[in-house]
């Protein structure tokens, strides 16, 4: 399970990576059964966090590998202020 602040932009990556068998998106924590993707996504009143769930054969990519993609995925997504 990771999240990243979107959803949508982890998916796509992680769908076109080797060894990945599934990606499912979804929410994490937070304090309302069921919230929609306008509740979470505009000005997210309700705490939850944009998650994937990945699924990976990992004889085909090492799980280190996944979170390089994810750490690189997300710096460039959010890109962090020098210093």
């Amino acid at each position: 399970m990771l999240g990243g602040g979107c959803f949508w932009c982890l998916d796509a990556v992680y769908s076109r990576v080797k060894g990945v068998k599934s990606v499912i998106s979804g929410y994490a924590g937070g304090d309302k059964d069921n919230p929609t993707y306008e509740q979470v996504s505009m000005g997210n009143t309700t705490g939850h966090a944009e998650v994937i769930k990945v699924e990976f054969d990992p004889k085909i990519i090492s799980y280190e590998e996944m979170l390089e993609i994810f750490f690189f995925s997300t710096r460039s997504h959010h890109p962090q202020p020098a210093g």
